[in-house]
């Protein structure tokens, strides 16, 4: 009864812990570093005739690199929400008089202006940066190995458990 019971829980724990290290590289940008607005972002906004055109400075959180970043804010509207990197485009384009953005307190979101006139407020990029994908892909083989092992050692503790000769035994 007692190696039903210790091979049933090994069971148990070897298929609930297979993959772990390999699944735990894979999550969701787990490597990646975000891109965010610099504080200040040093915004500036420019009147298209279908969009408006937002220059930013934009800074990444591991090397603390500023970059002038330009993006069209309706047509980039829903990438931003869900946080992904808006397409971005060369900023040649002279200032709109009358048009005016006035940036939140936490540098993250600005308000439209045309005029007196309101005419939105949107958030500004936040995003992973692309630098995470090569460091999974380097580390899998590694993780692999790992989760190998575990499920490994798991089996060779069950097959001894049963009272099974040790792997390579000859009789």
């Amino acid at each position: 009864m007692r190696q039903v019971l210790v091979s049933g829980w090994l069971l148990v724990i070897a298929f609930g812990l297979s993959g772990c290290a390999t699944r735990t590289l894979w999550e969701n940008h787990a490597f990646d570093g975000f891109n965010e607005p610099a504080r200040p972002p040093n915004l500036q906004v420019f009147k298209t005739p279908n969009d408006w055109l937002v220059r930013y400075d934009e800074v990444n959180e591991n090397t603390d690199r500023i970059e002038q970043r330009a993006y069209y804010v309706m047509a980039n509207d829903a990438a931003i929400k869900d946080h992904k990197r808006p397409h971005f485009v060369h900023f040649d384009l002279p200032e709109f008089p009358g048009v005016r953005a006035v940036i939140s307190a936490d540098g993250q979101q600005f308000t439209l202006y045309e005029g007196d006139q309101r005419l939105g407020t949107y958030e500004l990029p936040v995003y992973p940066a692309r630098s995470g994908r090569v460091k999974q892909v380097l580390l899998t083989p590694g993780t692999l190995i790992a989760d190998a092992t575990i499920i490994g050692g798991y089996v060779w503790v069950y097959w001894m458990s049963i009272g099974a000769p040790p792997f390579g035994t000859c009789y």
